[in-house]
């Protein structure tokens, strides 16, 4: 007998898919994937498991207009009233919010008016003459501050498990480097989340002038400008975050790398690059440092211990097969998929 389909649990890529989706539910599969960090085909698979398993429906409500008249009342009440009177004032018309309270007031009213008029003749008219009222504060609303950290509030990359499981697995049979570090490149974007990839050989700032101190070995989706005037500028000269992680042997987090004293010199750079965020790993094979895998992300990012731990595992995976094709370690040596 076929049984019912198992239901699996919400994990964080579901969560994050969710958050996204209360917030506009009009938001297309392809900036879902943007904004959390995965592919749009695992958007796809994952929407579709919430819809058949977990009952996803997708609504449509239609906002009341804003209210341009606010206000906040403070009401005190005759004694073992207050339940009583509260349950009246939830259902006038207006009431956005009703509280009990302590200490200065026994409830706590919001309400919203399309003008002063309306919401003075709710104060007369109604609070005032509900049975049980003793005492009526208010004051009127003008006007909202936020902390900004809404709007632009730092995002965490999501570490999609199965994409990097899929990605592992066919990356260790890649044959040539440059599929090699192409799906290296792959797991930082589709299972890291990174919005960009950069991965780079060279000096690390012990370079002499005249002779450029990197050598790109992989690209995906840095401006070829940003790249080429980033070389130009760190000929034969120390560049922070490389050489710190040269120096390491470390990863090395910027959260705002137009900002950073490790970005010294490039932050116009980094402006026009269009990213915010830098996490730079060392690949290494024992003491010899390989390269140095640079993710970028678009915009303020917090970089986790938990997610560099993940990161720096993808990395550790691929620079055994990299060492490999560079001759320093041994063909037969196995590279075996790092349990994320």
């Amino acid at each position: 007998m076929v049984g019912r389909p198992r239901r699996r649990n919400l994990d964080e890529v579901d969560h994050a898919l969710l958050e996204l989706l209360r917030a506009d539910g009009r938001i297309s599969n392809v900036e879902l994937a943007a904004r959390s960090g995965v592919s749009e085909k695992t958007v796809r698979l994952r929407l579709a498991r919430l819809e058949s398993e977990h009952g996803l429906r997708y609504t449509a409500v239609l906002p009341e207009p804003d209210a341009a008249s606010r206000l906040v009342c403070l009401l005190r009440t005759s004694p073992w009233k207050r339940d009583e009177v509260s349950a009246v004032l939830a259902g006038l018309p207006g009431v956005e919010r009703t509280y009990l309270a302590s200490g200065a007031a026994d409830i706590v009213l919001l309400a919203g008016f399309p003008d002063d008029s309306a919401a003075l003749g709710f104060l007369v008219e109604s609070v005032q003459t509900v049975p049980g009222v003793e005492s009526v504060q208010s004051c009127h609303l003008i006007g909202a501050v936020t902390s900004g950290r809404d709007g632009d509030a730092a995002r965490s990359p999501i570490v999609d498990r199965g994409v990097l499981s899929e990605l592992l697995l066919a990356g260790g049979v890649r044959q040539s480097v440059g599929e090699l570090l192409g799906a290296l490149c792959d797991a930082a974007a589709a299972g890291l989340g990174a919005d960009r990839v950069l991965i780079c050989r060279g000096e690390y700032g012990r370079g002499e002038p005249g002779r450029s101190v990197l050598e790109i070995v992989a690209n995906r989706g840095v401006p070829r400008e940003y790249v080429d005037e980033m070389s130009a500028r760190l000929d034969g000269r120390v560049h922070g975050v490389l050489s710190r992680v040269a120096e390491s042997r470390m990863h090395v987090a910027v959260h705002n790398a137009a900002a950073d004293p490790l970005m010294s010199g490039l932050g116009d750079l980094v402006r026009d690059a269009g990213y915010t965020s830098l996490l730079a790993l060392p690949m290494l094979y024992g003491d010899a440092l390989l390269a140095v895998v640079c993710l970028y992300f678009d915009e303020p990012t917090v970089l986790t211990a938990d997610y560099v731990a993940a990161a720096q595992q993808v990395v550790d995976f691929f620079s055994v097969s990299y060492a490999r094709s560079l001759g320093l370690a041994p063909s037969g040596l196995p590279s075996n998929p790092p349990a994320i």
